[in-house]
């Protein structure tokens, strides 16, 4: 039989149901600030993740000295210091402005035993190199453009595409995998400079989704669901068996 309002009231007002329902209130506090905790951690580890991949990075730590190179190192800003030691045109590449000319690609030594090969800019056809010392390089990295393997340069001192393993054959030294886009240079870039190219990929954004974290804050509302479940339940049968019971009890009957 159903309960009236009356008797729900008349059941809270007892000890026990006092103390069941502020221990479950202190349930429902507690659960929710651990699940919003836990979704805060997610949040701050997703930022500061991000942040981390908006940094520049010292250039080992990313792009190895020999291949292959770690798809997570795509798109990375990484630093360089050392000095252009060997270079090597592009073909048939143009300008931001799309003006035909090619580029140029230098070998950076840094001095871990492999050059990196670092996209400095376009520069037209009939330039020479310019002269460069100690520089400290930003740029992203980019993996060996393997599309363009059916291009031909038209130079000995050309290349039609940009691979670590073309490259060091022509500059007979270990060279990194991949390359790098120059964004950035000190000391900074000057007119006799080529001009840079804009990367072909962009900042990298793509960070590890903190399931974890989100599981334990979805976990912490599930138990929240439990508790109230229970606590429904116990008190609905604990109700019924009250009123069943007052129900049973016999009617008093007046002596006549």
């Amino acid at each position: 039989m159903s309960a009236s309002p009356g008797q729900v009231l008349t059941q809270l007002r007892r000890p026990r149901w006092i103390a069941l329902t502020v221990f479950l209130v202190l349930l429902i506090v507690a659960f929710s600030l651990l699940s919003r905790w836990q979704f805060q951690r997610a949040t701050l580890q997703m930022q500061a993740a991000e942040a981390g991949l908006a940094q520049p990075q010292p250039v080992e730590s990313l792009v190895p000295t020999s291949p292959p190179l770690p798809d997570s190192s795509l798109g990375r800003l990484v630093i360089l210091d050392g000095e252009y030691v060997k270079h090597t045109w592009v073909s048939g590449r143009s300008a931001p402005d799309g003006s035909a000319g090619r580029w140029l690609v230098s070998a950076l030594d840094d001095g871990s035993g492999a050059v990196t090969a670092v996209v400095r800019g376009w520069m037209p056809d009939d330039s020479i190199v310019p002269p460069s010392g100690l520089v400290r390089v930003t740029g992203r990295v980019h993996a060996d453009e393997h599309f363009y393997s059916g291009l031909t340069a038209s130079g000995a001192d050309e290349v039609a595409t940009i691979t670590s393993p073309g490259l060091q054959e022509q500059w007979g030294t270990p060279t990194r995998p991949g390359y790098v886009v120059l964004t950035e240079q000190v000391p900074a870039l000057t007119a006799a400079d080529p001009v840079p190219v804009p990367p072909v990929f962009g900042a990298a954004t793509s960070v590890a989704f903190p399931w974890q974290n989100v599981a334990y804050a979805l976990q912490w509302l599930l138990f929240l669901g439990f508790a109230g479940f229970f606590y429904w339940r116990w008190f609905r049968d604990d109700l019924h068996e009250t009123a069943d019971q007052a129900h049973e009890q016999p009617t008093p009957v007046r002596a006549g």
